[in-house]
């Protein structure tokens, strides 16, 4: 039983000037942002005991004269959270874009401080609830409950963030360009610990550095692009609610740094007016790089393949129109440890279209789209609340599955 009301604040002040300064123009802008959140975490969590069959019911667990479930129930409670996280954040940002006859260069930085506050009840548990006179077993017996008592903390962090990017037209139909950025992310408040005497863990922005390498071709029916990229992430704090063998859950924090080195391509051909052929394709090189688990070090980041893979063609003659897409995605790992596959899987796509001339040319276009045209099978992720338990050789496997195959039809009209 959740209750997680939210408010939040944004506002944002940009002052635009363009300049030429001889051969080069300035676009300039200077900015400044400001934001304000708070939320709220109250849930009160309960464990039943159930038979999903063909007439699913609560189930009465009784075992050695204990009782372990009442109804179905393991009740009272065995969850109690109320908490508060807010957050204010700061930025001022200014940049500038520069244009010259075959030369291109973008320049900007950013600086912004985030201020969190964070308010947690404290819960103890209550032990020796009479039920009737029975056995019971311990959850049966015992209650967890706020005790009115909150634990609170501050954290307060300023980063920034800059990119630099140049452009050189070679010629009319082939450029070059390559960019750099350095920028952060601000963790989750909600996945700040606190130490024995309350204070607050340390908050630190996750730093991210980027580069990237290509090239742009573009002449009468074909367009391609070409790129080698490299990403560096440090501080990654992942905030994570795994299942506890007693039935709760618990929060996990992991702190985690990644690297990772790819190439991208793109092409597009235009066959003829009607007639479109477009693909491209991404392979990515990636691991954890350092981690407070050495284990992990070396390992694939989780729910990420190496190889993605689009190709489709397409059709429309303003009247008739078609599109058949081949999407396929690699091998990839439900979680950091690299012990849960998740294997590759392809989707097809169609849609189909026809358009008719209503009064005064109004065009209305009647669509079929289908999603999962063969009716695939494959796991887009495992369970994110299983975490490290979900390996192979269980008697099941809880995951997320692609969606099977779907129709949509659709009538557009414009006027």
């Amino acid at each position: 039983n959740r209750d997680r009301p939210v408010t939040d604040f944004s506002s944002q002040i940009d002052l635009l000037r363009e300049i030429t300064a001889g051969a080069v123009t300035h676009k300039l802008t200077l900015g400044t942002w400001f934001a304000r959140a708070e939320a709220e975490d109250n849930s009160l969590t309960q464990t039943y005991l159930a038979e999903f069959a063909n007439a699913p019911r609560l189930v009465n667990l009784v075992a050695g004269g204990v009782n372990y479930t009442r109804n179905g129930l393991v009740d009272p409670s065995v969850g109690y959270t109320q908490n508060t996280q807010s957050a204010r954040r700061t930025a001022v940002y200014l940049a500038d874009q520069m244009e010259m006859e075959r030369w291109a260069f973008d320049i900007g930085v950013r600086v912004e401080n985030m201020k969190g506050n964070i308010s947690r009840e404290r819960t103890a548990t209550f032990n020796g609830i009479s039920q009737g006179g029975a056995v019971e077993g311990a959850a049966l017996t015992s209650a967890v409950y706020g005790t009115g008592a909150y634990q609170t903390g501050e954290v307060d962090r300023t980063e920034y963030a800059a990119s630099a990017g140049g452009l050189y037209r070679l010629s009319d139909v082939l450029n070059l360009y390559a960019n750099y950025s350095r920028g952060f992310f601000f963790p989750e408040i909600r996945g700040v610990g606190f130490s024995p005497l309350g204070q607050p863990a340390s908050y630190e922005g996750e730093i991210i550095n980027q580069a990237e390498l290509g090239t742009k071709y573009a002449s009468g029916r074909l367009t391609m692009t070409a790129a080698a990229f490299w990403s560096n992430l440090d501080n990654r704090r992942s905030v994570q609610f795994i299942n506890t063998g007693g039935g709760g859950v618990a929060e996990v924090v992991t702190e985690l740094s990644t690297k990772a080195t790819g190439l991208e391509a793109t092409s597009s051909f235009r066959v003829t007016d009607a007639i479109s052929f477009d693909a491209n394709v991404t392979y990515t090189d990636h691991e954890i790089s350092k981690a407070a688990n050495a284990s992990l070090v070396g390992n694939e980041l989780e729910r990420k393949p190496n190889l993605f893979v689009n190709a489709g063609v397409s059709y429309d003659d303003e009247r008739f129109d078609a599109a058949l897409f081949w999407n396929h995605q690699g091998d990839a790992f439900a979680n950091n440890s690299n012990t849960v596959v998740l294997p590759s899987y392809e989707l097809v796509r169609l849609n189909l279209g026809y358009t008719l001339t209503m009064a005064n040319e109004q065009p209305l276009r009647i669509g079929l789209a289908v999603f999962n045209l063969f009716d695939s099978e494959g796991l887009a992720e495992g369970s994110p609340r299983v975490g490290n338990n979900q390996t192979a050789g269980g008697q099941f496997f809880v995951g997320r599955p692609i969606l099977p195959r779907r129709y949509t039809l659709t009538a557009t009209y414009r006027f």
